[in-house]
């Protein structure tokens, strides 16, 4: 019988330790992945850490974080550690990157953990909250290590997707009707649609 011959790990393998370090850290994501350098550890991974958070019991662990929900001893210091986090709001003055990490890297990182996701992206006017879509779409196209790690979701063609300022779809698993991500305005309507995560930025 012939020796088996060892064959070395196919590249895909070989990113995958690199595709889990930025699934499991939304701030290591926005930072490297999406390209936003100036977001500070001390201010922005305790945000990050705060929008990734599942349930309280995740919460309770961060003290440097629950010291800045309201309410928090009130609420939820004596929930189950299994409750859900189902809403959570996040107040900074300008230009402290609020909607570079809320609006632009996290419906991306919530994309690469889960393909199949459904998103509703309001704003105070469609224009703006399809300003963010149409972001999203450029670094699809164009952002290399968003391309490197996780090409495999962006559509191989577009023109026979949803792929606009207005919604776009990523590569599924499952057919849904409602889009990735779907951007509109306060007063538009949404008919008959369920989706699975809402952001709103400046209502």
């Amino acid at each position: 019988m012939s020796p088996r011959l060892a064959t070395a790990p196919s590249p895909v393998d070989r990113l995958e330790p690199a595709r889990e370090v930025y699934r499991s850290s939304l701030f290591r994501f926005a930072r490297d992945i999406i390209g936003f350098p100036d977001l500070i550890e001390r201010l922005h991974e305790p945000i990050c850490a705060f929008l990734s958070a599942e349930t309280v019991g995740a919460l309770k662990a961060r003290p440097d974080i629950t010291r800045h929900i309201v309410g928090w001893a009130e609420r939820w210091a004596d929930q189950p550690d299994t409750a859900p986090i189902r809403k959570r709001l996040v107040l900074l003055p300008r230009d402290h990157f609020k909607s570079s990490i809320i609006s632009i890297a996290y419906p991306l990182w919530r994309q690469v953990r889960n393909q199949n996701v459904s998103m509703l992206q309001s704003s105070s006017k469609i224009d703006n909250s399809a300003h963010f879509c149409a972001r999203h779409r450029r670094l699809w196209e164009k952002r290399l290590p968003l391309i490197d790690l996780f090409g495999s979701l962006r559509p191989v063609d577009t023109n026979k997707v949803k792929w606009t300022d207005a919604e776009y779809v990523i590569t599924r698993t499952k057919d849904s009707v409602e889009a990735t991500v779907t951007s509109t305005g306060v007063g538009g309507g949404i008919a008959s649609r369920h989706y699975d995560l809402h952001l709103f930025d400046d209502l």
